[in-house]
């Protein structure tokens, strides 16, 4: 079996985006992905900033336009488009891969966008730079039939909000085979977080609006009060397609992105470098794969005449610490602009409760209202 001469742990849009536009710059190199699932596993409903896509090569120019036209995006959509892209150009994707000690993985350039827990990170980088949560929050995801609408900012979501005493966000995809993917994220305190997390919730492993320990609690009636919103708006939602689950929104970020180990090279990119929240993880993802599929052709491409092979890929030469200042500056950003939204997320929590207690309240519910809407203004169970 020949050795490749790049090849990515992790076949999720960023391992993908890296390959694809590492096989366009130089289509000498040979570019292997190796993927542990044997189908994508996660249809996250993201943000897609389109800033985020510059850069990409021009043959890539027709799925920059369809991700630019869709703000809104499933990460498993972005996935299977980039999938197809890798398959043209002939990049083995070996699915069922399951990496486990990236050490003994043979290849001029190595890199790790296995996620968030990245075995490669754990393994080769270990020392982290930054590790800390900002938030914790319930997610619910469910399928709506037809095109879904998100509610209105000032006239719907704002008196719901002050109804729930709580903070949440809605995100809705573009209908897909006649339904529409929203997913709703509420704000919890940590205690709330570790309390579902011990129901068991997880990606692999969600929960349903039926849990016995979740139903009739506050955090089941805030869930409900907001399905019963958008209920009245003419959602149509799937019956049983709820999922809950529970993520921390933290900040982390590797020491390094870019290590040498016996002669072969090994990066970090996407959330196996480092990790922000608030739907920017991928976007950075993105932005760091295109530098870093630069960077490579720079590195393995032609030597100038005089320069070694060892030196123009070892560590010290200059793409790979082009690479390191790019991803150690962008971190450092979006880390503080991190930091910074979490903090004005407790200041609207506060502006939200107290505004629900004053008399001269402007947008929202009526008692009436209310007693209709939430589970438990009268113990009612509304479906």
């Amino acid at each position: 079996m020949s050795i490749p001469d790049v090849l990515i742990v992790g076949a999720g849009p960023v391992g993908l985006w890296t390959a694809v536009q590492t096989k366009l710059r130089n289509r000498n190199l040979v570019v292997e992905v190796l993927e542990k699932h044997a189908e994508y596993q996660r249809k996250h409903v993201l943000q897609l900033n389109p800033r985020s896509l510059k850069g990409a090569p021009p043959e890539m120019q027709d799925v920059v336009r369809e991700f630019r036209a869709s703000r809104m995006l499933g990460t498993n959509v972005i996935e299977e488009k980039l999938a197809k892209l890798a398959a043209e150009l002939e990049i083995v994707v070996r699915k069922n891969a399951q990496v486990t000690e990236p050490g003994t993985l043979r290849a001029k350039v190595i890199v790790g966008a296995d996620g968030a827990r990245s075995v490669v990170r754990k393994k080769i980088f270990g020392k982290m730079a930054v590790e800390q949560d900002l938030r914790y929050i319930v997610e619910v995801k469910y399928e709506v039939e037809g095109q879904g609408k998100a509610l209105n900012l000032v006239k719907e979501a704002y008196p719901t909000l002050k109804m729930m005493g709580a903070i949440a966000q809605e995100h809705v995809s573009k209908v897909r085979d006649g339904k529409t993917q929203v997913t709703l994220r509420l704000f919890v305190d940590k205690e709330k977080y570790e309390e579902v997390n011990r129901m068991g919730a997880s990606f692999q492993n969600p929960l349903s609006l039926d849990n016995e320990e979740l139903r009739y609690s506050e955090l089941w009636n805030n869930i409900m009060a907001w399905l019963n919103v958008k209920k009245t708006k003419g959602e149509n939602r799937v019956p049983n397609s709820e999922r809950i689950t529970v993520t921390r929104l933290g900040v982390y970020a590797s020491e390094k992105v870019v290590h040498e180990v016996d002669g072969r090279i090994y990066c970090l990119v996407g959330d196996a470098a480092f990790g922000v929240p608030f739907f920017r993880s991928l976007n950075n993802g993105l932005l760091c794969g295109t530098q870093l599929s630069k960077r490579i052709v720079q590195a393995l491409g032609p030597k100038p005449e005089g320069i070694s092979e060892k030196l123009s890929g070892s560590l010290s030469a200059g793409p790979w610490t082009q690479y390191s200042v790019y991803v150690g500056t962008l971190r450092r950003t979006e880390i503080l602009w991190a930091r910074f939204k979490s903090f004005f997320l407790s200041i609207l929590l506060w502006f939200v409760q107290i505004s629900a207690q004053v008399p001269w309240q402007m947008n929202y519910w009526s008692e009436a209202e209310v007693r209709e809407l939430r589970p438990d203004a009268l113990n009612l169970r509304l479906a």
